[in-house]
């Protein structure tokens, strides 16, 4: 007689982990008999796993997405069509906290261009300090045929200083 009983369970928990395998994929099967310890081996797999007689639900018509957006693919199966249900919608709870995100994140974006515009401005500045420096260094470092220093391209760069001085009111 145990090793019948053993057999049973066996069984049942064979029955058992199919039915939990078909509610994963989101088959509608009517749910498995009650098991009692009577010893009647009418019940077999096959004949507990499909629904008999007026228990029977439809099964609810699904579409296959066509968005490319996976997120969005997942959500449609989930919850059936994408279409707004018949009932009114309810208001979002979470809206002003979306909205307070993404204004955030607006000025976050707009910060990082501002960020990046004046990272430009500053390299385009340097860059012409360095070329200006580099013409004034080589400016002072012209020498004659004696290896003294050219005193006119010198004093033409401070006559060019002077006069930009003066044009802008310093002097």
């Amino acid at each position: 007689m145990k090793g019948k009983e053993k057999e049973k369970l066996i069984h049942n928990s064979k029955v058992k982990r199919q039915y939990a395998k078909l509610l994963e994929k989101g088959a509608y099967v009517a749910p498995p008999p009650s098991y009692t310890n009577n010893d009647d081996d009418s019940t077999s797999a096959a004949a507990l796993t499909k629904p008999s007689g007026p228990a029977k639900r439809p099964m609810p018509s699904r579409s296959i997405p066509t968005s490319s957006n996976p997120k969005a693919n997942k959500a449609k199966a989930k919850h059936g069509s994408s279409e707004a249900p018949a009932k009114s919608a309810k208001p979002n709870p979470f809206a002003k906290a979306l909205a307070e995100a993404e204004r955030i994140r607006e000025e976050r974006k707009r910060e990082a261009e501002e960020r990046l515009r004046q990272k430009q401005e500053i390299g385009l500045a340097k860059r012409a300090a360095k070329e200006k420096r580099s013409t004034h260094a080589s400016v002072f470092h012209k020498k004659n045929a004696r290896g003294q220093p050219n005193m006119k391209s010198r004093m033409d760069l401070l006559l060019d200083k002077l006069q930009a001085d003066a044009a802008l009111g310093k002097l």
